[in-house]
């Protein structure tokens, strides 16, 4: 497409590679408009290049198939609206997206993402396309917004600080070297924040690892400046640290277990280590 694609579909569609063989190719280098209120999915590769332009302003854009997207391409989506990447794709540096919609990245693959991020609605992580790896390299991670993990792994490697509105972990991995400062209201009830870099809530989070397990392992450090409410239902769980993994409360932590809990250093390693300066 070197033109314009306007895509007003309002029911559910999709380009797939139904017949096999060699793997399809969507390349944009024009302007592709998603204006539409259903779901399109593209489930083969699309290389979005130098000059090419993606607009999501209703419905929601899935990329499936992977793809590469290059120097100068840009990705936006408005509010409402959702734009997903799944597969492996290739976002390179001088590439950009941003936006007040949902990105969604799916899995089902490794992505790297070296251009600028400019998102202030919600990035959210999952393995809807099957267990991945999203890297995000760029310069700068902005925009401020929420961020939802439930599943796959998302590292911060960016060198400059990350903040989010919110984070919502339910499952997957956040890791990286990255510091991530978070301002509002989250909840962490499965999964793992792993790495040299630092998780900061200054707002009210809540822990509740009912049936599930919340790791903090190879050396991340948890900063609690808000009140933090830690709960565990009867389906069991806790706290699993290691590598030197370090707690650091300056806020109120709030001990609600009604059933037995604990934070141990379960992956072994370097002392794991609580410093409160807070209320506990």
């Amino acid at each position: 497409n070197s033109g314009t694609w306007q895509d007003q579909n309002n029911d559910t569609n999709s380009i797939q590679n139904d017949f096999g063989g060699a793997a399809s190719t969507f390349n944009n280098s024009g302007t592709y408009n998603k204006t539409g209120a259903g779901t399109t999915t593209i489930a083969i590769a699309f290389n979005n290049q130098a000059t090419g332009q993606v607009a999501v302003s209703n419905g929601a854009l899935l990329l499936t198939g992977g793809g590469t997207s290059s120097s100068g391409s840009t990705y936006t989506v408005a509010s409402g609206a959702t734009l997903g990447f799944g597969g492996a794709h290739d976002l390179q540096a001088g590439s950009g997206i941003s936006g007040a919609g949902t990105v969604s990245f799916r899995g089902g693959g490794t992505t790297t993402v070296a251009g600028s991020y400019n998102v202030s609605g919600t990035t959210a992580v999952s393995a809807a396309s099957g267990a991945g790896t999203i890297n995000f390299t760029g310069p700068a991670v902005l925009g401020g917004g929420a961020l939802a993990v439930s599943g796959s792994t998302v590292n911060f490697d960016t060198g400059a600080p990350v903040a989010f509105s919110s984070i919502t972990q339910s499952g997957g991995t956040i890791g990286g070297a990255n510091a991530i400062t978070v301002s509002g209201a989250s909840s962490w009830s499965n999964g793992t924040m792993t790495g040299a870099g630092s998780t900061t809530f200054n707002g009210a989070l809540a822990l509740s690892n009912n049936g599930a397990y919340l790791d903090l392992t190879a050396g991340r450090t948890l900063t609690t400046a808000g009140t933090t409410t830690w709960t565990r239902g009867p389906g069991g769980g806790h706290i699993r640290t290691g590598g030197g993994a370090v707690i650091n409360n300056s806020g109120t932590w709030q001990d609600q277990n009604n059933d037995v809990n604990s934070i141990q250093n379960d992956f072994g390693g370097a002392a794991s280590t609580f410093n409160n300066s807070g209320t506990y």
